[in-house]
């Protein structure tokens, strides 16, 4: 398989659309087309498709996001560390 792009109608130099090339079950050789999922305020938010061939499933890739787990992990830890302590008085 090799990346590529399909050319679109011009408006300058034109835009282009992301490609891979790859060989269906009836070894026909075809451009499956990518996009990106994202979000307008973040670029760097996007949703990945992972998973078993014809079987995938959407993942948020956002660094933002998945920094935030770590915060939330240390507050449920205060609040189980709190609860302990109210049980055990």
């Amino acid at each position: 398989m090799s990346d590529s792009y399909v050319q679109i109608d011009p408006d300058g130099s034109g835009k282009k659309i992301d490609t891979v090339e790859a060989t269906r079950s009836d070894d026909v050789d075809i451009e499956r087309q990518r996009l990106a999922i994202g979000d307008e305020s973040d670029p760097a938010a996007t949703v990945r498709v992972s998973g078993e061939s014809g079987r995938g499933e959407a993942r948020m890739t956002d660094i933002a996001v998945l920094s935030k787990l770590g915060e939330i992990h240390d507050t449920l830890n205060q609040i189980a560390s709190l609860l302990a302590a109210i049980l055990h008085s």
